[in-house]
């Protein structure tokens, strides 16, 4: 029985990409006009979004005309020359023998560099790269292209950095002359504010910012159908009888909601529950138990550094009180003039800058980890798991029994956690 399920991947490729079809539209038409961020909550799928929008830039099942390099930003890079070391390290190749530096993107540049060279032996990243891009080779051989694109994934964990980058590289390369430059950054939320707060100048740049949200439904349940059919097909073609609950894709679709690396994690658990313990049906008892190996197993480490943070910083509290506004429905949404009125406004800015909780609309706010939820709700009605799965079972809800919190957290026995 295979498993299609692939939560550790990067989706880039069309056959493997679901949905974002109004965002891929969106940036193509945003990078005519200058820079884009691409922002979202962790898992969110920015890192595939960017990777499949850059194969259709490129002209992968499409007609633009654009050409680029890519790389992935990480905690070493602390200064300006480190981020223009990282965008050098895809566009040449360094020949310490003829003491030159070969620039070389595929279907547009190919030449060499004597006094580039000299700038990155001395470490002088940032002049070297300026001065490739300046470059009167570089300069006639890029405008043969719609755009050239620096694409940046995990801004994050450099933001100061590459907004020293991109502000000095953009201004350098319009004086001369050279208006065809772009970059395409991704990363976690707020990383463009946190860039803007190091050089507010670089928004000039920016044109637009993305903000990935989860799958809309009808994405996220055609995504499920095409991996529940290729499980079914497989076991079929093995002679195995293998029955599929419609109503299972629906409440993944829900418990998930929608969310990319959500979705595909508990998919794959739920195959796994069944390969593990086979009764010829995928059915929602197996959606239950693989729901509790992601909340005590797979993710259980990380949920208890989560909760015990939470407890430290004393919004552990806050947070149940959300997830209670919140009811037992999937996905969660909480209005937001309900949430400010229950919750102090610092724990819930503390809850949004860690990405625990999200802005979902201009009314509501929404959990980014419907898991982490379930986690929680499971810790505080511990002496009632028979009845919570119950619940999920035939109701496909999660809710807090009506009780204080001061009771529930007595009961739980998990004072430190």
């Amino acid at each position: 029985m295979k498993n299609p399920f692939t939560p550790s991947d990067i989706a880039s490729l069309p056959e493997d990409f679901f949905g974002r079809d109004k965002e891929i539209r969106l940036l193509a038409r945003a990078i005519n006009q200058g820079s884009v961020c691409i922002e979202g909550s962790f898992g969110i799928g920015k890192s595939s979004f960017m990777s499949r929008t850059l194969l259709h830039m490129d002209g992968f099942a499409s007609n633009e005309k654009c050409v680029f390099v890519m790389a992935v930003g990480h905690g070493d890079i602390k200064t300006v020359d480190d981020a223009a070391l990282l965008v050098l390290d895809k566009l040449v190749e360094v020949d310490n023998t003829q003491q030159k530096i070969k620039i070389g993107i595929p279907k547009l540049i190919s030449y060499e560099s004597t006094e580039a060279y000299t700038f990155f032996n001395e470490g002088r990243h940032l002049s070297a790269l300026s001065k490739i891009v300046a470059d009167q080779s570089f300069k006639s051989q890029i405008n043969n292209a719609e755009n050239f694109i620096i694409a940046i994934d995990e801004c994050e964990k450099c933001s100061p950095a590459i907004a020293r980058l991109m502000r000095t590289l953009c201004t350098e390369v319009q004086l001369q002359g050279i208006k065809n430059l772009r970059f395409v950054l991704a990363g976690v939320s707020p990383f463009y504010q946190q860039m803007a707060d190091v050089d507010r100048g670089v928004t000039r740049f920016i044109y637009k910012s993305i903000n990935l949200e989860p799958l809309d439904q009808d994405s996220a349940l055609t995504l499920l159908d095409d991996k529940f059919k290729v499980v079914a097909t497989s076991a079929e073609r093995d002679g195995e009888s293998l029955n599929i609950d419609p109503e299972v894709i629906d409440r993944i679709a829900a418990i998930s909601g929608g969310h990319p690396h959500l979705l595909q994690l508990l998919g794959s658990h739920v195959i796994e529950h069944e390969f593990e313990d086979p009764d010829g049906c995928i059915d929602i008892k197996d959606l239950v138990d693989s729901l509790r190996t992601i909340c005590y197993e797979s993710r259980g480490r990380d949920y208890d550094l989560l909760i015990h943070t939470m407890k430290n910083e004393s919004v552990f509290s806050d947070y149940h009180t959300f997830i209670e506004l919140a009811g037992g429905s999937f996905p969660s949404k909480v209005d937001r003039s309900k949430a400010l009125e229950a919750i102090d406004s610092d724990a819930i800015d503390w809850l949004l800058t860690r990405n625990i909780i999200s802005v979902n609309d201009d009314t509501t706010y929404s959990v980014v980890d419907e898991f982490l939820r379930v986690r929680v709700v499971l810790d505080l009605q511990e002496t009632k798991l028979d009845e919570v799965e119950l619940e999920l079972m035939n109701h496909g809800e999660l809710s807090l029994p009506g009780q204080s919190f001061e009771m529930l957290y007595e009961n739980t026995g998990r004072e430190n956690v």
